[in-house]
């Protein structure tokens, strides 16, 4: 039996979450605005090493993502309302990045890879809060 969590599609993340609709926040406490979706990153430390920028010493970053056409378009096209989706998870997984849109019943998530070289440039060219610059 296959297990799913390793039979995932690959995401252009660039063309999905580009870096200029990206921002990281210091917590979920901040403001955001309602085409905002909230997001969660798990670094490891070899990943954190090849950053331009610092991260913290548990390797969590938090973000917003202003949603784009191309976002709304894959949501269409997995019969997902975007506006369910309450929070994106982006995963180290050491070779590539595990992408999670969590809805808010969590009765679906949807699930993908993402390239780690498009997350380190996404990373590296969004609007990023002081103590990251």
């Amino acid at each position: 039996m296959t297990n799913e969590r390793f039979n995932k599609s690959e995401l252009d993340i660039i063309t999905i979450i580009p870096s200029n609709h990206f921002r990281t926040v210091e917590s979920f406490h901040m403001h955001k605005v309602k085409a905002e979706t909230k997001v969660e990153i798990e670094l490891k430390d070899k990943f954190k090493q090849e950053l331009n920028f610092k991260v913290p010493w548990d390797g969590k970053l938090y973000a917003y993502y202003l949603r784009t056409e191309a976002f709304l378009e894959l949501c269409r096209d997995k019969g997902v309302d975007a506006e369910e989706i309450i929070t994106i998870y982006l995963e180290d997984w050491d070779r590539n990045f595990s992408v999670i849109f969590e809805t808010n019943d969590a009765k679906r998530e949807l699930s993908f890879y993402a390239a780690r070289q498009d997350m380190k440039y996404l990373l590296e060219n969004c609007c990023r809060i002081p103590e990251q610059r």
